[in-house]
C-alpha cells in the first residue's frame, strides 16, 4: 500500500514526537498480563521499539496468553503515547470476536471497532480488530476521501495467528503501518 499521510496523520505524528514518554518507565499492567514470561516478552519488545526497531515476531505456545500479552503491550503503548490507533488482525471471525471481548474486558475505556451496529469504517476509534480480508477490502476500496485509509493511520499492527494467512495477504496487510508491527 502506498500513499501519503493525511492532515490528521501529520498532526498526530507531530504530537506523538513531542509528547510520548519513555517506554522503559511505563509499567505493564499485571492484571492484563501477569506471568513473568509475558512481562519479559513485553519489556523486550518495548526496549527494541525504543531502539527504533519496527518489526517483531512473538511466538508463544497455545494457551500461554498471546492475546493478553498483546493487549498489555497495546495498553503500555497507548499510555506512553506511542500508539494512538492499533490494528489487530486475525484470520477468522471467531478470533475477531474473542479478541474484541478480550480488549473490552482489559481496556474497557478504549473505543473499539467493530461495535454492534457500526456501519462503514469509523476513524474515531483507538482499537480496530478485523480479519485480513476485511482490512484488504477497506484498503482497496479507499478511493474516496471518506473511505481512504492512509498508510499512516495505524501506529501498531498486530497480526494474530499470522501463520494461517496466505503470504500475499500478510505482505499487503503489513505495509499499512510505518510505526511497528508484531506477528
Amino acid at each position: 500500500m502506498a500513499g501519503f499521510p493525511t492532515e490528521d496523520d501529520l498532526e498526530w505524528m507531530h504530537l506523538r514526537r513531542n509528547e510520548r514518554k519513555p517506554l522503559s518507565i511505563e509499567l505493564v499492567n499485571r492484571d492484563i498480563a501477569g506471568c513473568d514470561y509475558q512481562i519479559r516478552a513485553i519489556r523486550t519488545l518495548l526496549e527494541q521499539l525504543e531502539q527504533k526497531r519496527r518489526k517483531f515476531l512473538m511466538v508463544m505456545a497455545t494457551g500461554t496468553g498471546k492475546t493478553r500479552t498483546a493487549i498489555a503491550l497495546v495498553d503500555v503503548l497507548q499510555r506512553a503515547r506511542w500508539g494512538k490507533r492499533i490494528l489487530f488482525l486475525v484470520d477468522r471471525i471467531a478470533l475477531r470476536d474473542q479478541a474484541l471481548d478480550a480488549f473490552k474486558e482489559h481496556i474497557p475505556a478504549e473505543p473499539r471497532w467493530p461495535e454492534r451496529g457500526d456501519k462503514g469504517f469509523p476513524k474515531n476509534r483507538r482499537i480496530y480488530v478485523t480479519t485480513y480480508p476485511t482490512m484488504l477490502n477497506l484498503i482497496e476500496k479507499g478511493t474516496t476521501t471518506e473511505a481512504y485509509v492512509s498508510p499512516f493511520f495505524f501506529d501498531v499492527v498486530i497480526a494474530d495467528e499470522s501463520h494461517a494467512v496466505s503470504t500475499t495477504s500478510a505482505r499487503q496487510s503489513s505495509t499499512t503501518s510505518p510505526q511497528s508491527r508484531s506477528g
